[in-house]
């Protein structure tokens, strides 16, 4: 999985513009987008595992909510892999 972990997220603070557009409660969604826009990629598909769910907009399937208090478990593991073997099928009928 380390590989398909790409970069940094920049502070919600350094881009207003997006904070703006997304809402100033789901500043960790802001973030990654900020990412995405600042390395020309605003089209990339992503997947987030936080256990602040609240810093994103309400059902946002790029989300794995982990709890706090266990972190990176075998559950959230599971969840990770689902939802990136959707992403990847979906790369596959989309590139051929």
């Amino acid at each position: 999985m380390v590989a398909w972990i790409i970069g940094v997220t920049p502070n919600w603070r350094d881009i207003p513009d997006l904070l703006d557009t997304i809402g100033h409660t789901y500043v960790r969604e802001v973030e990654i987008e900020g990412w995405l826009r600042a390395s020309g990629r605003p089209w990339e598909r992503w997947v987030a595992i936080d256990d602040k769910v609240h810093w994103f907009r309400p059902f946002l399937p790029n989300l794995v909510r982990c709890d706090s208090r266990f972190g990176f478990d075998e559950n959230v593991a599971w969840k990770l892999k689902a939802k990136l073997r959707v992403a990847q099928q979906y790369f596959h009928g989309y590139l051929g």
